[in-house]
């Protein structure tokens, strides 16, 4: 199997990707980020970041749609 090599790829193509749930839970982001779990809500409340509100109270993050926008954030550095 083929490296990851995280400069000249996407999240999308990192084998581990399918691993994780299609939905994760705010929870799963302040995991997955290692930020407190305020930052994660205040992040899942900015105009942007991919959620879905199908009930109040509950917030769900698409997988495929959230790695998409950490693609995004994310400047790779080469060198």
């Amino acid at each position: 199997m083929k490296a990851f090599n995280a400069a000249s790829a996407s999240f999308l193509d990192n084998p581990a990707f399918s691993a994780i749930a299609a939905t994760n839970s705010v929870l799963f982001i302040m995991k997955l980020l290692g930020i407190s779990r305020s930052s994660a809500y205040e992040l899942a409340a900015e105009e942007g970041f991919p959620k879905l509100k199908l009930v109040p109270g509950r917030v769900i993050i698409p997988r495929d749609k959230l790695f998409e926008w950490l693609d995004e954030q994310t400047s790779y550095m080469s060198g």
